[in-house]
């Protein structure tokens, strides 16, 4: 087992990163929701909006990669040197930039109906290292063990624009321990607790939005770039929805 350095480097603006990604999706729920003006728009998004500590590293990497459906793309490396962590009495959607880590939206609590039906997520999918090849995986190190954080944010309808006027509310964590290999690893989802979610009389009414932050607790280091943490893919399964990539050969 590798433990994180998280020794001290300038302070991040946690808050402000935080936020921007509740606006940047905000934005493109905006757009998508005025122009379809049901719920089958943002059930439909193809871009997510995502945030990493890969983005404080040098370049900018595209991802994109870990939700194209292509676990051959990779994102090359997510860990990065641990800044100050946050304090202790912050929310828990507030990110920690002391800890590596993913944050997306993963859809609604809902599927689209009349009315819309709760629709439970199952299976959280990850491909861990980078999986373009055996030699490429074995190169970069592969997470061991994350922090799988959970969220729920209230859709409000002012006039067909979808706001999201309150903070997230954390859900559900769990610690996962992912095995060193190569293919898909399923994380059974059934800590979420589906009786908190209400029943929605017509869209968006009790309908939320679910974020999901993966924080990388440790990993196996890898042969070439002992702490370049790889990973390939990520993909969430509902009671409705099984994930495309699954059936790919």
């Amino acid at each position: 087992m590798q433990a994180l350095d998280t020794r001290k480097a300038s302070k991040k603006p946690y808050l402000a990163a935080s936020a921007l990604l509740m606006l940047l999706l905000l934005a493109l729920v905006g757009a998508m929701a005025k122009a379809l003006h049901d719920a089958t728009a943002l059930e439909n998004l193809t871009t997510r909006n995502v945030m990493s500590s890969a983005t404080w590293l040098s370049g900018a990497p595209d991802l994109q990669l870990l939700f194209d459906g292509r676990p051959e793309t990779a994102l090359p490396n997510f860990n990065h040197r641990g800044a100050h962590p946050v304090s202790l009495s912050a929310p828990a959607w507030v990110i920690n930039p002391a800890v590596p880590f993913i944050q997306t939206h993963v859809g609604l609590t809902h599927r689209a109906a009349e009315p819309p039906v709760i629709d439970p997520l199952k299976k959280l999918w990850i491909w861990s290292g980078d999986q373009s090849s055996s030699q490429a995986f074995q190169e970069r190190a592969r997470p061991r063990r994350l922090r799988v954080l959970f969220f729920r944010q209230r859709l409000h309808d002012f006039d067909r624009e979808y706001r999201m006027m309150d903070a997230p509310t954390l859900w559900a964590s769990r610690s996962v321990e992912l095995e060193d290999r190569m293919g898909a690893q399923s994380v059974d989802l059934g800590f979420l607790d589906y009786s908190l979610v209400e029943d929605s009389p017509g869209f968006p009414a009790g309908i939320d939005i679910v974020w999901v932050r993966l924080e990388l607790i440790d990993f196996y280091p890898g042969a070439r770039y002992p702490h370049a943490v790889a990973l390939s893919e990520i993909a969430f399964e509902t009671e409705s929805r099984r994930p495309a990539v699954l059936d790919n050969p």
